[in-house]
């Protein structure tokens, strides 16, 4: 007769270990793996595998610098002023998170994405992209950027401060 899988897993779930098969062999093969017997390897134990040359490592770029935490000190400001994001603030907002106070950090957050983007929207000339605002603001605050998205499509309701017009934002006169 000959032996399948399904008759190895019958044999195993009664308690059985098919002939000439270790246990744990015989469970992997059960569970639908092959045993194929090696010549290297008949129960014995594993041979180490002899070291093998290694070619001559090219000259790589040093690593980047490690990143830094968002900061209002660190970011340059696009076209001069100064974000209105202050350290004080992101460290409440980091603060927020850490002790796990949800609704006081994402009303935080909010507010300051919201300030954060007429500022940079006024910064870019009165208009600017809703994928790069998106990706600054979720890097300035440390959120996700489909959380900064989700807050410009909430402030560009009918009494929003925004006005999304296809990829573009700005701001409602």
């Amino acid at each position: 007769m000959t032996r399948t899988p399904a008759w190895d897993a019958w044999d195993i779930a009664h308690g059985k270990t098919p002939e000439g098969l270790p246990p744990m062999v015989a469970e992997a093969v059960a569970l639908g793996g092959k045993a194929t017997p090696t010549a290297r390897n008949n129960g014995h134990k594993p041979q180490p595998k002899p070291p093998q040359p290694q070619p001559a490592a090219a000259p790589s770029a040093p690593p980047p610098p490690p990143r830094t935490p968002p900061s209002a000190k660190t970011a340059p400001p696009p076209k001069g002023g100064r974000p209105p994001v202050s350290e004080e603030e992101l460290a409440e907002l980091r603060t927020l998170a850490a002790l796990g106070e949800m609704k006081a950090f994402t009303k935080a957050a909010e507010t300051l994405a919201v300030r954060l983007a007429v500022w940079l929207i006024k910064a870019d000339g009165g208009v600017t992209s809703l994928t790069a605002l998106t990706a600054d603001i979720a890097y300035a605050l440390d959120i996700s950027t489909q959380t900064a998205k989700r807050y410009i499509h909430k402030h560009s309701s009918r009494w929003g401060e925004l006005v999304l017009d296809g990829d573009l934002v700005r701001l409602r006169r």
